[in-house]
């Protein structure tokens, strides 16, 4: 029992204590259907997730937290209508945001069923 506990400790000292942002999309208006969720360590920079498997094109609404639990890290989130943060159609805008956002239905924001990727920015606060 000793060994079990000392184990448990020692992989929790290896999980990260900050997430410097989290989003989790959902496949309808209002947080319901499925779901999808993706988050970030507690540093700077900036990355393009190419893909938003299982829900892409496919996404209606989000929960986004752009800040790591200290506060000290802030992130923006950019959406897009096609894979590798790229935008196709011309009249579709990558629409972003750096603030922590609950958005129950993306229209009119974007087009529901049409986000395929997203870029994340991370800057020091």
């Amino acid at each position: 029992m000793k060994l079990s506990a000392i184990s448990a400790a020692a992989l929790l000292a290896l999980v990260p204590g900050t997430m410097a942002w989290r989003v989790r999309f959902y496949e309808n208006a209002n947080y319901k259907g499925e779901e999808a969720t993706w988050g970030g360590p507690g540093g700077t920079g900036t990355k393009c997730f190419a893909s938003m498997s299982p829900l892409n094109n496919k996404a209606s609404s989000m929960h986004w937290y752009a800040y790591n639990t200290e506060r000290t890290t802030r992130c923006c989130i950019t959406l897009y209508d096609s894979p590798n943060c790229q935008t196709k159609a011309a009249d579709w805008a990558p629409t972003s945001t750096c603030s922590d956002a609950q958005v129950p239905n993306f229209q009119p924001f974007v087009q529901q069923n049409d986000v395929s990727s997203f870029r994340t920015t991370c800057v020091p606060v």
